[in-house]
């Protein structure tokens, strides 16, 4: 291939967790970058690309005809996963929005999301809340974090409709010091990412750094609050970060979190 096709890191990230030879469907896809990319190095068999207004849906339909891969990307119109049949896609991409939204997308159609092999989920905010939905609906699978512009990108890999399934972090996480496996501590771990802090990835500090000036500053808004509520959110962020805090500072090869 003479020019071969190129993918901005966050979503060369996501190309980079899905297995080869699957079909994948990109929902909100945009300029259909990914399945482009995807197909055109032979990397899956077949894409379905989606939009749901029509304007960007024209934008990805033209990427699509333009590739050259057109016989091998259906470009559809539809909300969420309304234009997939169940089964069809063995991966689902959900990248560029809210955790809010994407939890909404994969409970508006149970049956289509647990019939994919795993779905790879990129939420521009609320990271925490997704992987609590993924601890009570599923099966936490990998976890990747990538550096685009001066901020940081979470990837969650899970499965759904799985949800007896054993969590593949806490085998490792009952090896944890006693008093991270109670409470506030695996509510942290699990908050921040279980399986990044287990493979110890190099990306890990500066998030958990973010983590902590974002809830700094939470905690100096709810300082100047009064009633009994409020008093309740700042012990549990207080404990919260002083647990972070220490995770931090404690960051080392043998166990980080001791």
């Amino acid at each position: 291939m003479d020019n071969p096709p190129t993918l901005s890191p966050r979503l060369k990230a996501l190309a980079d967790l899905v297995p080869v030879g699957k079909t994948v469907a990109d929902i909100g896809t945009d300029h259909a970058a990914l399945p482009i990319y995807l197909v055109e190095l032979g990397l899956i068999s077949a894409a379905v690309a989606t939009e749901k207004a029509a304007g960007p849906y024209r934008v990805a339909l033209t990427q699509v005809q333009k590739s050259g891969v057109a016989h091998r990307i259906a470009v559809r119109l539809g909300d969420g996963l309304t234009p997939l049949e169940e089964g069809e896609a063995e991966v689902i991409v959900l990248a560029g929005m809210g955790a809010g939204t994407i939890i909404s997308i994969l409970e508006g159609d149970p049956g289509k999301s647990s019939s994919a092999d795993r779905i790879l989920a990129q939420p521009m905010a609320g990271s925490e809340k997704l992987r609590a939905w993924i601890r009570e609906k599923g099966c936490l699978l990998n976890e990747e974090i990538v550096r685009e512009g001066g901020r940081l990108y979470e990837i969650e890999v899970f499965r759904t409709g799985r949800a007896n399934e054993v969590f593949p972090a806490m085998a490792w996480a009952r090896s944890l010091p006693p008093e991270w496996r109670t409470g506030a501590g695996m509510a942290l771990i699990f908050g921040l990412g279980p399986i990044l802090l287990a493979k110890r990835h190099p990306l890990f500090p500066a998030l958990l750094e973010e983590k902590i000036r974002q809830w700094e500053r939470i905690l100096t808004v709810l300082e100047k609050g009064r009633g009994g509520k409020i008093g309740q959110k700042k012990e549990e962020l207080l404990s919260r970060l002083q647990l972070a805090r220490r995770l931090h500072n404690c960051w080392s090869e043998e166990t980080p979190v001791r």
